[in-house]
């Protein structure tokens, strides 16, 4: 008679990570963060929820979290799906971001459509323990084909809007979508960064394959130190002597900039993680929205870590010019 208790009410699985609301029902951590942003309450008396911030940090149900798993040892009780298991039939949220994998943004809710969009369009997922979205960008004539899971980090409420921390986790690629009821759904696959050590081991009966993967790796990491020295050189500060002309024009780029950027989105990562320098740099970078889908769209690490390059050439190029004319305009000036 035990094992009926120990299925969340909620999502009807075994219970994972439970916690316990203060009118006492205990749910999935995920489940409980869901019922929080679809409405404000406990799914199953109605009472009002704490801050989304106090259910993430609230501590798990550990003798509850033991049972569980020793009868699923025992194979008296199923697991609880593991990963992402909504890739067919998805639930889509419209954007008007293109958000990167990493990129820690926040989301706008502020008219009764979009909160009724996003309501329908979250869903939990074993793979975070939190609530997730399926975001892709607003494109016209057609839906984008590329988009990006979203975590779901907290929830506030400002003057009668809804405003959602949320950061980038996966990208996907859809498959096929269709519109029912003014509800995209779709069909998607996940583009997961490829982990460079289990690769290597994948390819050690393979000395040719073993060389290619090695050559790429080598060169995934020498690009990415040439973004990192990009960035060092566009947040260089300025040789003006003049406080005000420097004021002027620090904050465009500079030290000013890159200050605000790490305070913004953290450190940029270590060369040896190409593929995070990549999306941290596409974030940091003013890069018009057309730009960043072409990079979001862009499969291989080597092409996207080339395209960021090439912004980073142009940009370098536009800063040193303007930095140029700034002298040539302070050296007119009568001393």
């Amino acid at each position: 008679m035990i094992i009926p208790l120990l299925s969340c009410s909620s999502c009807h699985h075994s219970i994972s990570d439970p916690i316990t609301t203060p009118c006492g029902h205990t749910f999935c951590r995920a489940c409980v963060l869901r019922s929080k942003i679809e409405n404000d309450a406990c799914s199953f008396c109605c009472r009002p929820l704490p801050k989304y911030s106090n259910l993430v940090s609230q501590s798990s149900n550990h003798t509850l979290s033991r049972l569980v798993k020793e009868l699923q040892l025992l194979g008296s009780l199923p697991s609880h799906p593991n990963g992402f298991n909504h890739q067919t039939n998805v639930p889509l949220f419209i954007s008007d971001q293109v958000i990167f994998p990493g990129q820690h943004t926040q989301l706008l809710i502020h008219t009764p459509f979009q909160m009724t969009m996003l309501k329908e369009s979250i869903m939990t997922c074993g793979q975070y323990h939190c609530p997730c979205l399926a975001s892709i960008h607003r494109s016209q004539p057609q839906v984008a084909k590329f988009g990006t899971l979203l975590q779901v980090m907290n929830i506030q409420r400002q003057n009668g809007a809804l405003v959602i921390d949320v950061v980038g986790m996966d990208r996907f690629r859809l498959k096929s979508y269709q519109d029912k009821e003014s509800r995209l759904m779709a069909d998607f696959e996940i583009l997961g960064e490829s982990s460079l050590v289990p690769l290597s081991i994948e390819c050690a009966g393979n000395e040719d394959a073993l060389v290619q993967h090695t050559y790429i790796t080598e060169y995934a990491i020498e690009l990415a130190d040439t973004i990192s020295q990009h960035i060092q050189y566009l947040a260089q500060p300025s040789s003006i002597p003049s406080h005000l002309l420097h004021a002027q024009t620090a904050g465009l780029l500079g030290p000013l900039w890159l200050e605000s950027m790490v305070s913004l989105h953290g450190p940029m990562p270590t060369r040896e993680n190409p593929a995070a320098v990549c999306w941290w740099t596409a974030t940091v970078l003013p890069i018009p929205i057309n730009d960043a889908y072409v990079l979001l769209r862009t499969i291989s690490l080597v092409d996207r870590l080339e395209l960021v390059i090439s912004w980073l050439q142009s940009y370098q190029s536009q800063w040193t010019q303007c930095r140029e004319r700034a002298i040539y305009a302070y050296l007119q000036v009568p001393q």
